[in-house]
């Protein structure tokens, strides 16, 4: 069973990927919708943009809660349990997103993933411990806990890169400036961004040139990774599916740094803060499964974590979640519009 849910899991992850990273980078694909804010003249008013980057970020927080919620109802976590541990992580992620952003890269108007994840490691098992001290959460193992976590970060990261497709950040650096063979290795691949409110047009001047795909192959890589480490989680294997996690996607962040071309914030000893911040979450991860990797893992029954999952309570709260996420991370702060409203003229003169 547990075989049978990662591969149902899997293809419509795959298919959205493959739709996304073809169709995403076209002009037509960042802005969302449009929404009349203030009145300028009789017909033109100024306007607030909302961008697919927003609806597919919020998409894959949604994504991400939910695995993790079904993962850790498998091993019998109540409700309040996960809740007790979920909402201080998703308010402390929320807020770590713009403030690492702010530190590393000086720029208001973004968000960093990356940050937001290396501050969650740090914290989530202590958190866990203080609640188990309390009786909030019932003894369980520390690392079954992390390992859902990990397993629900890959596969939320993953399919949220689609976001960067969508507006054009986070962008590879372009193919020109590599070796032949790798210019020769990733030609049939590489991104091409349309469209002037592109990021990596209107900061990298790369509009129309074919760039190293990195976004999609994070995506590819993370959501794999995710998918994998879900799986090793249903069997039982707690620690193995941590380790993969933390190691996977955080070696590959050092890596695709160097394939980047966008701002990345101060240098340090040619690293950027984000390569120090991965470089430090790989040993620590370890130290981590070191210390509570022997502990037995708990039962585990899927059967139970999809009927926790489908309730209309829980499902309620998730689009609730989405929805604040897409209002937080949607709403463009680096994008205007001009609306002109007006009547139609009919021929028939009739109304409506």
């Amino acid at each position: 069973m547990a075989e049978l849910f990662v591969c149902v899991l899997a293809l419509p992850l795959m298919v959205m990927l493959w739709w996304g990273l073809r169709h995403l980078p076209r002009e037509e694909w960042q802005i969302l919708a449009a929404v009349p804010q203030r009145k300028e003249t009789s017909s033109l008013w100024q306007g607030v943009n909302f961008t697919y980057y927003g609806a597919f970020l919020a998409g894959s927080l949604v994504l991400a809660v939910g695995i993790a919620y079904l993962l850790l109802a498998t091993v019998a976590l109540s409700d309040l349990e996960i809740v007790a541990m979920a909402v201080p992580l998703l308010l402390c992620g929320g807020g770590c997103s713009v403030l690492v952003a702010i530190l590393v890269e000086r720029q208001r108007h973004t968000f960093t993933v990356a940050g937001a994840i290396f501050v969650g490691l740090l914290l989530a098992p202590w958190l866990i411990l203080l609640l188990q001290k309390f009786g909030v959460v019932r003894p369980i193992p520390v690392i079954t806990v992390l390992a859902a976590l990990g397993a629900a970060y890959a596969l939320g990261e993953g399919v949220g890169r689609l976001a960067c497709v969508s507006f054009g950040c986070c962008y590879g650096k372009p193919l020109s400036s590599l070796p032949q063979w790798a210019r020769q290795l990733l030609w049939r691949w590489a991104m091409v961004f349309n469209g002037d409110l592109k990021k990596a047009a209107y900061e990298g001047d790369l509009e129309g040139q074919p760039l190293v795909p990195v976004q999609g192959m994070t995506a590819l890589l993370f959501v794999t990774t995710g998918l994998g480490s879900t799986l090793l989680f249903l069997k039982g294997h707690d620690t193995m599916a941590f380790l993969i996690v933390v190691s996977v996607t955080q070696s590959w962040r050092v890596i695709a740094e160097f394939l980047r071309a966008d701002y990345r914030g101060g240098q340090y000893s040619r690293l950027s803060g984000y390569q120090i911040m991965a470089l430090f979450a790989i040993p620590y991860g370890v130290l981590l499964a070191w210390i509570w990797g022997d502990a037995p893992p708990p039962q585990v029954d899927l059967t139970h974590g999809l009927r926790a999952l489908w309730n209309p309570t829980v499902l309620l709260l998730l689009q609730m979640l989405g929805l604040a996420a897409f209002l937080f991370y949607g709403t463009s702060s680096v994008t205007e519009s001009r609306i002109m409203l007006c009547l139609k003229r009919r021929n028939s003169g009739q109304d409506e």
